[in-house]
């Protein structure tokens, strides 16, 4: 088994985390006095941060990952 993710295996699974993101942004909103649903929010924002930089650091092109934004701007 190949052990390496493909750019276009990479690209689906922020996608799939975007989608996931936006849902928990959602739910936030409608539970404004939940703390489950404001640290599920807050997760996703971390987790793409996280690869939002790693990919930074490596010199890739972040559009190409539909990264190319603020995250805290546009989730928070």
């Amino acid at each position: 088994m190949n052990d390496l993710l493909t750019k276009g295996s990479i690209q689906y699974i922020i996608s799939r985390l975007l989608d996931y993101a936006n849902e928990a942004i959602k739910e936030s909103k409608k539970n404004e006095q939940d703390l489950f649903y404001k640290g599920k929010k807050l997760a996703y924002i971390e987790m793409l941060n996280v690869l939002k930089n790693e990919l930074g650091a490596r010199d890739e092109d972040l559009k190409e990952y539909g990264l190319d934004f603020n995250i805290e701007n546009k989730l928070l």
